[in-house]
């Protein structure tokens, strides 16, 4: 609310608090009061992605975070764990749902399943593209992906 009624930009985690994303971004856009600073409101959505050369091995690796968020659902030490073929085994029903519902606002898949999603779904004017993955030089190697604006990896 702070940044809308001062004319700032904002910038939110959806990849901390999905469940919240859309809220945020109304009340912002609401709330907005032109600045010196800002004529219009500028928003800033952060949101995991995972892009690779296919959806298959996108889908796969995505499963790193998975693992992670599942952890966390379970108290355990949070880890980068390598990815696996399927997620089944690892996780009961409700887990799932848990996880699934934490990582919602995810982008997951080859460069030309996830082009320009993020931008046209929140209406932002910039995307930080937030991902773990394991081994983490698959971050360095992972293919641009057009559509998404103004992007930031984190």
């Amino acid at each position: 609310m702070l940044a809308a009624e001062l004319g700032l930009p904002f910038a939110f985690a959806a990849h901390f608090a999905p469940e919240m994303l859309l809220h945020a971004t109304r009340l912002y856009r609401t709330l907005f009061r032109r600045s010196a600073a800002l004529q219009q409101p500028w928003l800033m959505v952060a949101v995991p992605v995972i892009a690779a050369e296919t959806d298959a091995l996108a889908r796969r690796l995505f499963t790193t975070p998975q693992q992670r968020f599942l952890r966390l659902i379970r108290n355990q030490a949070v880890q980068l764990l390598p990815p696996v073929d399927s997620m089944d085994s690892l996780w009961s029903d409700v887990e799932r749902a848990a996880v699934e519902g934490r990582l919602r606002e995810a982008v997951v898949g080859s460069d030309s399943t996830v082009k320009g999603v993020t931008k046209g779904r929140h209406f932002c004017n910039a995307a930080l593209l937030a991902a773990c993955f394991s081994p983490p030089i698959l971050r360095i190697n992972s293919p641009d992906v057009d559509g998404f604006g103004d992007a930031a990896y984190a």
